[in-house]
């Protein structure tokens, strides 16, 4: 899921395995070398998932499926949770 189609992916992921991303014109999550489903993310972090991006990044119609949580809004910044309940 990376620009340079998977060039780096090996690498990356021996650098930081944990990484998670969001894809917001896929509306996809994934990692640097496979797509992620949203219930694998909340076993992970045990029921709590934080995003945290550009605030213009969490605008429709890029929003993921799940239920969002505004958690800070900056200027540069913002941090969402997904809500599971």
């Amino acid at each position: 899921m990376n620009i340079r189609g998977g060039e780096f992916s090996a690498q990356l992921y021996q650098i930081d395995p944990e990484a998670v991303f969001y894809h917001q014109w896929g509306r996809i999550y994934h990692s640097f070398d496979r797509r992620l489903e949203v219930n694998d993310l909340l076993a992970r972090g045990k029921g709590c998932v934080i995003l945290d991006g550009s605030p213009f990044a969490f605008k429709t119609p890029y929003l993921p499926d799940e239920k969002l949580q505004q958690v800070y809004l900056g200027k540069y910044e913002a941090l969402y949770r997904i809500v599971t309940n």
